[in-house]
C-alpha cells in the first residue's frame, strides 16, 4: 500500500472523532501553559559574593546599587573562592576593581558556575 493512502485513512479516522481532535489540538497549549507556570519563579535571596579590590567612591556606588536589587543577598568577601560557588553556598562572585584615579582602566568581573 502507498504511504499516502495509509496517511489519508488515518487522518480521516482522526477527524471522525471530535473529542480526539479537541485533545490533539489543545494538548500543546495545555502543556505550554503548565511548563510556563512551573518555570516562572521569582528569585529570592540569591546569594552573591562581592570582592572589592580597590575600595573607593565608585566601587561603593556599585555595591550600593547591587544592594538595592530585590532578590539579591550581597555578602562581602576578601577574595574570590570558586569552591563557595561549586558547593552551592553562593550563586556567583562580583569582583570589583575600580580605580578612582584611572576609571578607564577599571573592570568588573562576574564569576559563576556555568553548569548550574
Amino acid at each position: 500500500m502507498n504511504i499516502f493512502t495509509i496517511a489519508y485513512f488515518e487522518i480521516k479516522k482522526i477527524f471522525r472523532d471530535w473529542r480526539l481532535v479537541l485533545i490533539v489540538a489543545s494538548q500543546p497549549i495545555v502543556i505550554a501553559a503548565l511548563v510556563g507556570l512551573m518555570a516562572y519563579q521569582k528569585p529570592t535571596d540569591v546569594k552573591i559574593g562581592v570582592v572589592d579590590q580597590n575600595p573607593g567612591v565608585y566601587s561603593q556606588m556599585l555595591r550600593d546599587e547591587l544592594v538595592k536589587i530585590d532578590g539579591l543577598k550581597i555578602i562581602n568577601y576578601d577574595s574570590v573562592d570558586q569552591n563557595e560557588i561549586k558547593k552551592g553556598i553562593l550563586r556567583g562572585f562580583v569582583q570589583i576593581n575600580i580605580d578612582d584615579k584611572a576609571v578607564q582602566n577599571s573592570q568588573v568581573t562576574f564569576y559563576n558556575d556555568s553548569v548550574r
